[in-house]
């Protein structure tokens, strides 16, 4: 919920639902089957570095819409272009994402190619070969 909600402010939650201000999301991909997201890119990319589908609802930052289409455009997630979209509507795409394998295929492919993507030791040593050229 992030630092300035109280999750108490949600109400009575369901017995399988759990609130909280933050949780690291290192810890919970390993977890997860499905990543429902605004669209943010530290997610998304988190999502996708453990080869997880998205189902993305962007909310405000045009960007947001923008890795939305490409993520879709992949293959790796279905977009519900709805700023309040009814649970009904979720649920309905969370499990498509979840019986369609080719979004949970795609997905790892994505994190196979972000695999071979070079670490920043390499990304930084590029950086200073260039700025040695000038």
């Amino acid at each position: 919920m992030g630092p300035l909600l109280d999750p108490a402010a949600l109400g009575p939650l369901p017995a399988n639902a759990h609130a909280e201000r933050y949780i690291p999301q290192s810890l919970l991909f390993s977890r997860c089957d499905v990543v429902v997201t605004h669209g943010g890119a530290g997610t998304v990319l988190g999502a996708l570095s453990h080869g997880i589908p998205l189902l993305m609802i962007p909310r405000g930052a045009p960007s947001q819409r923008d890795i939305a289409d490409v993520c879709v455009a992949a293959g790796v997630a279905r977009l519900l272009d709805d700023v309040y979209p009814d649970p009904d509507a979720i649920r309905r795409e969370v499990r498509l994402l979840l019986d369609e394998p080719s979004y949970r295929l795609r997905g790892q492919h994505v994190r196979n190619e972000m695999d071979l993507m070079p670490g920043l030791k390499e990304g930084v040593a590029r950086l200073e070969r260039l700025v040695a050229e000038q």
